[in-house]
């Protein structure tokens, strides 16, 4: 496991590669991919977001 300092600048989206592995190649979803309409969110957020998007029993 490796920790990375970041600041309020740093932006995280889900991307559209879905799985990645060396024998079974890439699962790619298009409709994941990043548009106009939804641009990446600061850290915090996403992982407020992540948080809150999981069942209560996870937390």
């Amino acid at each position: 496991m490796a920790t990375v300092l970041t600041d309020e600048r740093w932006r995280w989206a889900r991307g559209p590669v879905v799985s990645a592995g060396l024998y079974q190649g890439e699962t790619y979803d298009a409709r994941l991919a990043v548009s106009g309409d939804k641009a990446p969110l600061p850290v915090l957020a996403a992982v407020e977001k992540a948080l809150a998007d999981l069942p209560a029993h996870d937390r």
